[in-house]
């Protein structure tokens, strides 16, 4: 049985939830704490950017390490990953988690991504222009936004997260297979940051302890609204099922394409543009 549902109580499909229980109590504090220790997390990684400290040296000299170690197929491999954070991608994937979770009569679920995602966007905004820091002048990409914190690492972890979140809760996924798919998606989306040098390493960390903190926003909200879902998973009638199918091939298709297709303006050695792009803004 999955942590969460070890805390969340137990009911029969006809009993009405209880909101005097100390399980749904249990699980606020559960994520109070894990919030407010993300946040603590968070704070340490931007003071120690702001002092200039050990971390800001180590950022320069992974960075380096890291354009050294490029070859022409390996940057096309983790173009790919970087890619997953495209604008175009991200809505096709919102726009299939969506169907099903409304399909499926769990619109709490679509709430959680909606929280996550849109608290992800609004603070890596802010936190870029309040911070202003430049980007590696060794990146393969032609950068424009300010480096702190990653909005890719925190898209990484606050989208693919959820995402993982919902395969779970609808069904889709065995709890250790969404954590493990989670991580590793929202993992490679980091790397392939710090690996093209478009940021520096304590951007990709504060982006993934942001993008953890908007995750928790996101499962709670989730949770919280699930509280009020007693019924099981529906079952689908055929024709709703096929038709569902059909259009979760074109949003994968879709995000597939946009994909394939992103591409951004290259950084020459001298720092001057060499080809054009036409990719839409990183979230």
């Amino acid at each position: 049985m999955p942590p969460i549902a070890q805390i969340l109580p137990a009911r029969a499909p006809h009993e009405a939830p209880c909101p005097q229980s100390a399980a749904p109590r249990r699980l606020a504090r559960l994520f109070a704490v894990t919030f407010l220790l993300l946040a603590g997390l968070w704070l340490m990684l931007a003071r120690a950017v702001l002092d200039g400290g050990a971390i800001v040296q180590l950022d320069a000299a992974l960075a380096q390490a890291m354009q050294n170690a490029w070859t022409p197929a390996s940057l096309a491999v983790f173009t790919r990953f970087t890619a997953l954070g495209d604008s175009g991608v991200g809505t096709a994937l919102l726009g299939l988690g969506a169907l099903w979770a409304i399909l499926l009569r769990r619109p709490g679920l679509v709430w959680g991504l909606l929280a996550s995602a849109g608290a992800e966007l609004a603070t890596v905004s802010m936190a870029k222009h309040a911070f202003g820091r430049p980007r590696p002048v060794l990146g393969y990409f032609m950068e424009t936004s300010g480096s702190f914190p990653s909005g890719h690492a925190a898209f990484g972890v606050a989208f693919y997260g959820m995402l993982a979140y919902i395969l779970w809760r609808l069904g889709l996924l065995r709890p250790v297979a969404a954590v493990l798919l989670g991580a590793a998606t929202a993992f490679l989306i980091g790397l392939s940051r710090l690996y093209l040098v478009s940021h520096y390493l304590s951007d990709v960390l504060a982006g993934w302890v942001l993008g953890g903190m908007c995750l928790v926003l996101g499962i709670a909200l989730a949770e919280w609204r699930l509280r009020a879902t007693v019924t099981p998973l529906p079952r689908l009638p055929r024709w709703k099922s096929g038709l569902a199918g059909l259009i979760s091939l074109g949003l994968i298709g879709y995000a597939g394409l946009c994909d394939a297709r992103f591409d951004k303006a290259l950084r020459s050695p001298s720092g001057l543009v060499v080809a054009a792009s036409e990719a839409p803004a990183e979230f």
